[in-house]
């Protein structure tokens, strides 16, 4: 009896099987083909923009059929303003679960 035999294979949703495939640094659009590719942050030396980071915003057009992803424009966001961002949505969140 081998080790595969005893491996229980569980169904992994087309959704998680879509994260896994984009990659821990993708946002995808929950409505069509676009995501947000985030790179590595930096620092930018720049007062009041101190870290940043480069967001390509990405067209996954037919991923099934091998086509790649087209890069549609990019951005370079602060971090500061995306943390203050997520804080807002957040707070926003718990105030609608009460």
């Amino acid at each position: 009896m081998s080790a595969e035999d005893n491996t229980i294979k569980f169904p992994v949703p087309s959704w998680v099987r879509e994260r896994n495939r984009l990659g821990p640094r993708v946002a995808p659009d929950e409505l069509t083909s676009r995501m947000l590719v985030f790179h590595q942050p930096f620092r930018t030396g720049i007062k009041g923009a101190e870290e940043a980071v480069y967001v390509d915003v990405m067209s996954d057009d037919d991923p099934d059929n091998g086509k790649a992803s087209r890069k549609l424009c990019g951005m370079l966001l602060s971090v500061k303003d995306l943390r203050r961002i997520v804080a807002l949505l957040d707070s926003e969140l718990a105030s609608d679960n009460h």
